[in-house]
């Protein structure tokens, strides 16, 4: 298997490589099989830099439950917080997701009403429960959210006058995997 893989990689050696096995055949063979052997998926392998990798056989939601999510989100935060590096790529995803807001736009026979009136309500912070930001803000904030922690919590509060978004952190979510509990604190 490994002389027949070798011989096709053979066929697609640049000109260099050919040169350097009509100098000297063994080491044209190394680079054939070092070119070979770098193409296989590391992260299947065993050795020396994966043995302290515990891997786990379950999806993504599983391993990251309970304790391990809570600890994944505090190293997240604490990483956004201490490293400029971690922050400005924050900042960049958020940035490329969601950029200046993502703009609904209204289709069929009264679109036109549609699209003033939530021009009154997104382009406003009467959106927002606290006040402070437009719906593009919100979006901004969510995403930032998303991304840092791993999840958002969204709700609505009706208003008197209006309808309000509101955004909660995931943090405030019992995770201990009862249902319909929520912690405010």
């Amino acid at each position: 298997m490994l002389l027949h893989s070798l011989h096709l990689r053979v066929l697609l050696m640049t000109w260099v490589d050919k040169a350097i096995t009509w100098i000297s055949p063994g080491w044209g063979q190394s680079r054939a099989r070092a070119r070979l052997i770098a193409r296989h998926y590391e992260a299947a392998s065993s050795g020396r830099r994966t043995d302290g990798w515990s891997r786990r056989l379950t999806d993504a939601n599983s391993s990251a439950s309970g304790r391990t999510l809570a600890l994944l989100r505090a190293q997240a935060r604490d990483l956004v917080r201490n490293n400029p590096w971690a922050g400005h790529g924050l900042e960049r995803v958020v940035g490329n997701t969601v950029g200046w807001g993502i703009r609904p736009r209204a289709t069929g026979r009264s679109a036109k009403r549609i699209q003033e009136r939530f021009k009154l309500w997104g382009e406003t912070t009467q959106c927002d429960a606290a006040g402070r930001l437009p719906f593009a803000g919100l979006q901004w904030l969510v995403m930032r959210t998303i991304v840092e922690s791993g999840e958002v919590l969204g709700t609505f509060a009706l208003s008197p006058l209006t309808l309000r978004r509101v955004g909660m952190l995931g943090v405030y979510l019992d995770a201990s995997g009862g249902f319909g509990r929520f912690h405010p604190w």
